[in-house]
């Protein structure tokens, strides 16, 4: 083939291939048009798979429920994140050295540091606005335990996260630990209310 005709063809399958959408791309779309609903059904399916993009499509699924005003629904999909990245966690030395050796394509996704403290932040706040209040303090203790790994950068620490903490505690009358947190935010973000 000439190279002409091959940078012709390689052009069109760029092309065609840009047109083409994903299922994700299409409901990430439907999100950002405020079509809450229409993301929700998209992904479903994607949620309902245990393919290597699970953690992500349950992720985006709670986020549509929750921004649709379903709460429950929307802590369903967080769950099966959840649980979904502790399985990852645990996976044996032996997989993770595979897909290794492998590439990073190969293997599931479990989710950015921050994408992991999401999760339970978005838990916290579903379980604050339905009023139940020992599983939203379970879901605050759950995400300040990710803020406050060792490694963690100060970067990546969360005052969202850990006001609603603080309020969860407040709600549940663990005051000491409440106050810890508020004062986290207070240095945090300085401006905060």
């Amino acid at each position: 083939m000439k190279p002409r005709a091959a940078a012709g063809v390689l052009c069109l399958i760029g092309t065609l291939a840009g047109c083409a959408s994903s299922p994700l791309d299409a409901a990430r779309g439907d999100f950002y048009r405020r079509d809450y609903a229409a993301a929700e059904v998209r992904l479903a399916p994607l949620s309902a798979e245990e393919g290597r993009n699970a953690v992500l499509a349950a992720m985006e699924r709670g986020t549509a429920l929750h921004m649709a005003g379903r709460y429950e629904e929307s802590n369903a999909e967080f769950l099966k994140a959840s649980a979904r990245i502790r399985d990852l966690e645990t996976k044996s030395a032996t997989k993770e050295t595979a897909g290794l050796l492998y590439s990073d394509i190969a293997r599931d996704y479990a989710g950015e540091p921050h994408e992991r403290v999401l999760v339970h932040t978005y838990l916290l706040m579903n379980f604050l606005i339905l009023d139940r209040g020992e599983e939203a303090l379970v879901e605050a203790r759950r995400a300040l335990k990710l803020l406050d790994e060792k490694d963690r950068p100060d970067s990546l620490q969360d005052p969202f996260t850990r006001y609603l903490a603080a309020i969860a505690f407040d709600i549940r009358g663990a005051d000491d630990d409440a106050y810890i947190e508020f004062k986290k935010v207070a240095k945090l973000a300085p401006a905060f209310p």
